[in-house]
């Protein structure tokens, strides 16, 4: 009786041995999926949608983790709703919904991952009713409403997350993320410090803590946050750059002229040096600082980085106008709309040039969408690889003055269209300010949803 005990047993163990050795075997490994998964999401981006969604019928593994599963049926959704099959795709939605947690709010991450923020929103409201103790309803809820640029009620959401699980690390990054696009700069100096108490080795949201302090002019505790990036990861371009010019806005050369040593030493060709270096000749030479700033705009350039390109310019023609070199900055605009390369720094300079029209015009925030058109705008958002796919896009919002909403979208769109970037294809939104700012100013910008596709092919 034991031996056959004994025997019975030894056999139950090697059958689960067996069974745990299928299951391993039969499962698909993350990157088997990724290389199944990714070719679908390029075609259906790239107008193939109708026979993806073919494939994903006939062809989807059966072996497949419920987070891949949901990944899938994410991207179902945003096929249907592109062939425009509405009810369809809401009907799947409403489905997944109804059974597994996890596959539900991962296909409503995978909607927010390909722009179909409204199915998003709407799994992850109703899984956020259905799943109430779990923490990712509330946080991907929260992300999603980020960008629809409701950062009010985003923070609502990070802050159930953080209800549910105290401590988590990507809500409490958010909800700082939120408040400081809501320009509330103490807040959101609180909810950094929160995070980074969680995360203390994160060098770029020690950074994002500096800026934060140097918009709240509490210029020490700016140092101190960029100082912890720079000891944290010695070779953070940006840790150095800020620390040095919050040292430039405090006046202390000595600490400035240690940012751009740092520089010269670690990425001499970066725009970011040459930069500093202007800042710290300024008052010395205006001429020689100018003459960094445009090193700077160059080399910008050269590594096709936009934003910092702007940013460049922006630095250079605020060097130009602050130190009355009127002449130069005329002579770099004309210059800019010659050859296409206007940035919003350059419509600022060229009416700070010709002066305030507050007595006449009020300010207007037009956002705009614009369908990416030039070669190299393609080629810096695709990092240079070859594209053939649908029109990349993005959201440009302009400050304007102008005397109606007819003349401030005329404005907006004729500043865009001298960028040379891209085709604008509508208006989004035009907002009326009331009120005058003490110095007027010629155009704010800032890109939303940076590569989200506004047009998918036939």
């Amino acid at each position: 009786m034991a031996i056959r005990v004994l025997l019975y047993m030894a056999n139950r163990w090697i059958m689960v041995a067996l069974w745990w050795k299928w299951k391993s075997r039969a499962m698909m490994t993350g990157d088997e999926f990724e290389e199944w998964y990714e070719p679908l999401v390029e075609r259906a981006q790239c107008g193939d949608a109708s026979a993806v969604l073919n494939e994903i019928n006939e062809s989807t593994p059966d072996e497949l983790e419920e987070q891949d599963l949901g990944r899938v049926r994410g991207l179902a959704i945003c096929c249907l709703e592109w062939c425009e099959m509405d009810p369809l795709a809401k009907g799947l939605a409403e489905e997944l919904c109804a059974n597994s947690p996890i596959i539900a709010v991962s296909a409503g991450i995978e909607c927010s991952d390909l722009g179909e923020f409204e199915y998003a929103e709407e799994i992850l409201r109703t899984m956020c009713e259905r799943w109430p103790d779990s923490v990712y309803p509330p946080l991907n809820l929260g992300v999603v409403l980020q960008k629809l640029g409701e950062h009010e009620q985003a923070i609502e959401y990070f802050n159930r997350a953080l209800r549910i699980e105290e401590g988590c690390s990507h809500a409490l990054l958010e909800r700082a993320r939120s408040y400081r696009e809501l320009d509330e700069l103490d807040e959101a100096s609180r909810a950094y410090r929160q995070y980074l108490d969680a995360e203390p080795e994160d060098t770029w949201e020690w950074v994002s803590l500096g800026i934060v302090e140097s918009e709240r002019e509490e210029f020490g505790s700016a140092l101190e946050a960029y100082d912890r990036a720079r000891r944290i990861d010695p070779a953070c371009i940006s840790a150095h750059y800020n620390f040095g010019v919050t040292a430039s806005r405090m006046g202390d050369t000595d600490l400035l002229e240690g940012a751009v040593a740092v520089l010269r030493d670690q990425a001499p060709d970066d725009c970011r040096y040459s930069l500093l270096a202007a800042y710290q000749i300024e008052d010395d030479s205006p001429e020689k600082a100018w003459d960094y700033a445009i090193e700077a705009i160059a080399a910008a350039e050269e590594v096709l980085d936009l934003e910092l390109f702007e940013h460049s310019v922006e630095v250079a023609l605020n060097i130009g106008l602050r130190n009355d070199m009127k002449e130069r900055c005329a002579v770099y605009i004309d210059n800019a709309f010659t050859s296409g390369e206007v940035v919003p720094a350059v419509l600022d300079a060229e009416r700070r040039l010709r002066g305030p029209r507050a007595d006449e015009a009020s300010q207007w925030t037009v956002r705009l969408e614009v369908e990416v058109t030039h070669p190299d705008a393609i080629a810096a958002l695709t990092g240079g690889e070859a594209y053939d796919g649908p029109g990349l896009g993005y959201i440009r919002v302009y400050r304007v003055w102008a005397t109606s909403s007819g003349e401030a979208e005329e404005v907006a769109t004729d500043c865009e269209r001298r960028t040379g970037y891209g085709r604008v294809v509508g208006v989004v939104e035009i907002e009326h300010h009331d009120g005058l700012f003490e110095e007027p100013v010629g155009v704010e910008w800032r890109s939303e949803m940076f590569g989200f596709e506004l047009e998918r092919g036939d």
